[in-house]
């Protein structure tokens, strides 16, 4: 690979890892003044990794459908006209 490459995968890299830093830096200094700001800044940019408390994963989603699955053909047995 020519050096071009390299420096264009460090800028990226460093993109990646300095505007989070910066974000958490300037959120850090205007919450000296307004701990509010801060306190939704934070959130807002912990928000695309953090599910709200309402919703489910899909695993438990899927977990959650399997038993209601389990529970139906308990109660009402199999049916004939699906294996």
């Amino acid at each position: 690979m020519s050096p071009m490459v390299y420096f264009v995968i460090l800028y990226v890299f460093m993109g990646l890892v300095t505007v989070p830093l910066l974000a958490v830096g300037i959120l850090s200094v205007i919450g000296l003044f307004r701990p509010d700001i801060r306190k939704k800044g934070i959130r807002q940019l912990r928000q695309p990794f953090v599910l709200p408390r309402g919703t489910k994963s899909e695993y438990a989603l899927h977990k959650d459908h399997r038993r209601l699955e389990d529970e139906v053909i308990r109660r009402y047995g199999q049916d004939d006209r699906y294996p």
